[in-house]
C-alpha cells in the first residue's frame, strides 16, 4: 500500500511524503512547523506558488530586458556597431538604431 501525506509550512511552502507499507507501517512524525493538509489543499497551494513564481520570473525577465535595452541604446549612442552593442548588452529585442 502506498500512502502520501501532504504538508504546508508557515513560509507558504508545500511538501509531500510518499511511503510504501502495510497497515502496521509507522510513519515519521510531521515535519517541524508543518501542518498536514488534504491533497486538494496541497494541489491548490502548489499551483498558486507556481503561478506566483512564474509571475515573478516574468517580472524579473522584463526588468532585465529593459536594463539590457538601456545599455544597448547607450552603446549605440557612442557609436558601437549594432551587433556588438547587442552582444555586449545582452539585449534581444528589436533593433533601435533607426530611433537614434
Amino acid at each position: 500500500m502506498i500512502t502520501t501525506r501532504f504538508f504546508r509550512y508557515p513560509s507558504g511552502a508545500y511538501s509531500a511524503q510518499t511511503f510504501e507499507g502495510g497497515e502496521d507501517t509507522v510513519f515519521p512524525p510531521v515535519p517541524e512547523d508543518a501542518h498536514e493538509v488534504s491533497r486538494e489543499v496541497y494541489e491548490a497551494g502548489v499551483a498558486a506558488v507556481e503561478k506566483a513564481n512564474e509571475a515573478e520570473f516574468a517580472e524579473v525577465a522584463a526588468r532585465e530586458q529593459e536594463e539590457a535595452h538601456v545599455a544597448y541604446t547607450a552603446l549605440l549612442l557612442v557609436a558601437v556597431p549594432e551587433p556588438i552593442a547587442r552582444r555586449l548588452s545582452g539585449y534581444s529585442g528589436p533593433a533601435v538604431a533607426d530611433e537614434l
